[in-house]
């Protein structure tokens, strides 16, 4: 059971692993606004509006409200990274939605009743961070959960035809070697036929000719001497 998990997430697109980590992620920052200590002033928490003065780490400030919408991004995310479409739309959609938020933060005023999230100026460029990074994550690359070897795969059926072209090239040249061999007039007593064959990469080179340097086997580089 473990390596079938394994073999699982080996084979999850890319793009499914940001969306589950950015969904994790949120899950945990949610959570964790509901804990005192981890929140400051928590006893001041309240459901929505700029008059609570909690701090997630001392820093964001939080509402019963704020921690249910990361609570709801998190489940969100974790939901849709099971398939690479829905992954995609969800890192494009909340990084989108994040940037909404970065901008109404930096319109509004904290102190108003129009600020009822509640943001502070930590989250609003954490916003805007985390809009930039859930939009780039799939933004910056083209293709996805490509497999590796889906490349070699489509270039497998070129090479098939092209080594099958070669073999049939390689025969045709074998043919007309023959043919002009056969057409040769048959040698007299003391003649003998050199086949020098030169081999080159990628083709190859045929030539023969006639020789009259006596009866015995003459060997060549890169040829070969035969009696007719």
């Amino acid at each position: 059971m473990v390596s079938a998990s394994r073999s699982a997430a080996d084979v999850r697109p890319l793009v499914s692993r940001f969306a589950l980590i950015v969904g994790a992620v949120f899950l945990l920052v949610g959570i964790a606004g509901f804990i005192p200590g981890i929140t400051t002033n928590y006893d001041t928490m309240t459901f929505a509006g700029h008059h609570s003065d909690a701090r997630l780490l001392g820093v964001f400030q939080v509402s019963i409200l704020h921690n249910i919408v990361h609570l709801l991004f998190g489940a969100a995310g974790i939901a849709m990274a099971r398939r690479a479409d829905t992954a995609r739309l969800y890192l494009i959609g909340g990084g989108a939605i994040y940037l909404v938020l970065w901008l109404y933060g930096l319109v509004i005023n904290e102190s108003s009743g129009a600020n009822f999230v509640p943001v502070n100026d930590a989250d609003d460029w954490l916003h805007f961070v985390l809009g930039i990074g859930m939009i780039g994550s799939v933004c910056s690359r083209p293709v996805v959960g490509r497999s590796p070897g889906a490349d070699q795969a489509r270039r497998r059926p070129r090479q098939v035809a092209s080594g099958e072209s070669a073999r049939r090239a390689s025969a045709g040249r074998t043919h007309q070697i023959l043919s002009y061999r056969n057409s040769m007039p048959a040698p007299t007593d003391g003649e003998l036929v050199l086949a020098e064959v030169v081999w080159a990469h990628p083709g190859r080179v045929a030539n023969l000719r006639k020789s009259t340097k006596g009866t015995e086997n003459v060997g060549k580089e890169h040829g070969t001497a035969v009696h007719a």
